[in-house]
């Protein structure tokens, strides 16, 4: 609905206002940002949603949050990098603005079921066979959701949603220790078939699958 009235252009995936962390100073975030904490308020952070760009579309805040996410949190999806969200990797000119960009959108990830209020929206690397990470208690910028039983879901861009459960115990290690796990997984099919429903392609050559520990 808001490509729809809005020439086609797809809604800004980042959070926050026009001009805060990539999103141009002529538009707002999907949803606000408050700099959240564990004592952020639950008023504090409905605000944020309403604040955003596709409130006037979605009226209803329990439409943000999914039931068995974080306790606390009001918000627990994200948009994708690539519909129009972090800038991570404009210079490839791979970040889509205009729905008529989207090539078979049935392929193509919008939301994704984090579970939690994220920074902004969801990364995952386009050019390496990597999570978006660093490995040995640096920082991850981008955990991998494992919900509802060791995966996660996502939604399409033609409107669809699918459960995906995780194959490669690499994808769950990752997410579970988060800071120490490493991010570079050559082979691991969940890490190719997500970056492939991000970004359309892989924007490299993949490695053989790896065998299992």
């Amino acid at each position: 609905m808001y490509a729809d009235t809005n020439d086609d252009k797809l809604v800004n995936g980042g959070t926050g206002k026009g001009g805060f962390a990539g999103i141009p100073a002529d538009e707002m975030g999907w949803v606000d940002w408050a700099g959240y904490t564990f004592e952020t308020s639950d008023e504090v952070q409905i605000k944020t949603i309403k604040n955003g760009a596709l409130w006037p579309y979605i009226k209803d805040t329990k439409l943000y949050q999914c039931p068995s996410g974080i306790r606390g949190e009001m918000r627990t999806y994200s948009i994708v990098d690539s519909m129009n969200g972090f800038p991570a990797y404009k210079a490839l000119g791979i970040i889509l603005k205009n729905r008529m960009q989207i090539r078979k959108p049935a392929d193509r990830a919008v939301f994704i079921d984090e579970g939690r209020v994220t920074l902004s929206s969801w990364s995952i690397p386009y050019d390496r066979e990597a999570w978006w990470g660093a490995v040995g208690g640096g920082v991850n910028n981008e955990w991998v959701p494992v919900r509802h039983g060791n995966g996660t879901t996502f939604s399409f861009a033609d409107g669809h949603s699918e459960y995906w459960k995780w194959t490669d115990p690499r994808t769950i290690e990752f997410s579970v220790w988060f800071s120490d796990a490493d991010p570079y997984q050559p082979g691991n099919p969940d890490l190719h078939r997500v970056q492939r429903a991000v970004w359309g392609e892989l924007g490299y050559e993949p490695a053989g699958r790896q065998p299992r520990r």
